[in-house]
């Protein structure tokens, strides 16, 4: 038993809220200015999509963006103390980043579906509740029309009776 005996070991839980910051370079700037490291490792993968967007290859991009680091003295020591750990966890890491985009893409498009079929929906029970408005406008304008014809005010009850 756990917890004092009250709560089986095997049923214990633990429930994490975790705030995520978004360190690309351009974001949050002022996280990035209180963290040397952050900011460079920030900067270094900056530089490995810049290299991919010229059409380099993952592999080529990450050895250039390290190069380049190390000569703008950009986590330089370690880097050089680090260089192939720091190589095998930015192509896990890239696997990981490609798998995250195509999860949010996926969430987009189902989340695009829910709105439409909700906006759908808002808009029948719009024209749903906009008929029945004109209804009893129509109604209205009825019933005003029954008053100004003369009639007894028993004849106008009996008729709108059945």
């Amino acid at each position: 038993m756990d917890i004092e005996g009250l709560v089986p070991e095997s049923k214990t839980s633990l429930e994490l809220v975790v705030q995520v910051y978004n360190i690309n370079h351009g974001y949050n700037k002022e996280i990035l200015q209180k963290s040397e490291t952050l900011n460079s490792y920030s900067l270094l993968i900056d530089k490995i999509r810049e290299h991919q967007k010229t059409g380099l290859t993952l592999a080529k991009s990450i050895e250039t963006a390290v190069k380049y680091c190390v000569e703008k003295n950009v986590l330089k020591d370690f880097l050089k103390a680090h260089g192939s750990e720091v190589v095998n966890m930015l192509f896990d890491n890239y696997d990981f980043d490609t798998y995250i985009a195509v999860v949010r893409e996926d969430g987009r498009e189902e989340g695009i579906e829910i709105g439409t079929a909700r906006g759908r929906e808002e808009g029948i029970e719009i024209g749903t509740v906009r008929g029945h408005e004109k209804g009893r406008e129509e109604e209205r304008k009825d019933f005003v029309n029954v008053l100004k014809s003369g009639k007894s005010l028993d004849e106008i009850v009996k008729m709108y009776e059945s």
